[in-house]
């Protein structure tokens, strides 16, 4: 389905450019102007990038290239999770007995 939108981004005053960086605002945890201002300047960096060589971006993978510079709503940054949850686990087998029934001893790889 073809949506027919007025072409003005090139234009100093720009509808379509505030309509945007709302969009933008409401996909930022933080929600602020600025940042909706920055999160703008960097998908038009990825534009840059891309456009000399036809490229493209799926949902995916752009914010894959976000998440970690911009706090995004729905893909937040998840290293701090993983990091907690790495930690947990590496503790948990540290406190596993190494031998069962006091006799087999399990051999365990370092990973």
């Amino acid at each position: 389905r073809l949506i027919w939108q007025a072409f003005d981004f090139e234009m100093p005053q720009s509808q379509q450019v505030v309509d945007v960086r709302e969009r933008l605002r409401a996909t930022l945890v933080a929600g602020t102007a600025a940042e909706a201002a920055l999160l703008w300047e960097a998908l038009g960096g990825q534009a840059k990038q891309l456009r000399p060589h036809a490229g493209d971006r799926t949902l995916a993978r752009l914010a894959d290239e976000l998440r970690y510079r911009f706090q995004l709503l729905t893909y937040p940054d998840d290293r701090a999770d993983w990091a907690r949850l790495r930690e947990a686990a590496e503790s948990a087998a540290r406190q596993l007995p190494q031998r069962i029934g006091g006799h087999l001893t399990l051999a365990r790889a370092e990973e």
